[in-house]
């Protein structure tokens, strides 16, 4: 057997690749809600009291308002919070087990044929 042949060994190799896929949207907004408020303010009045004695025993009370305070009532924004917004990407490792098959040069020997490894 004086041919020479040429055997091609082969092994799988892994070929990883990444792609991008959407997992869902986010909206960010703001939402105007209304919230019902109640609050109490004392407010005075100034006035003139003309108390009258009756001789019956009564007593005739007249006012005379000169003064008196009045609401007035002013809504304005102020800010009570500043919320930021960004994107920021992580990264986290992921571990894959995969079994790769490779190809061995394997030699039998039938009859009288002596095998010498040290030549392969």
């Amino acid at each position: 057997m004086n041919e020479k042949h040429t055997i091609l060994l082969r092994e799988e190799q892994l070929q990883i690749e990444k792609t991008r896929k959407e997992l869902g949207k986010v909206k960010v907004h703001t939402e105007q809600v209304t919230e019902e408020k109640t609050i109490t303010i004392p407010l005075t009045r100034e006035e003139i009291v003309i108390e009258t004695a009756l001789p019956e025993g009564k007593i005739e009370v007249m006012r005379i308002p000169l003064r008196e305070e009045q609401l007035e009532i002013h809504k304005h924004m102020v800010e009570i919070e500043d919320v930021s917004v960004y994107m920021k990407q992580t990264e986290e490792l992921q571990h894959i087990e995969e079994t790769l098959r490779k190809e061995k040069l394997r030699i039998e020997a039938t009859g009288t044929a002596i095998v010498h490894e040290e030549l392969l």
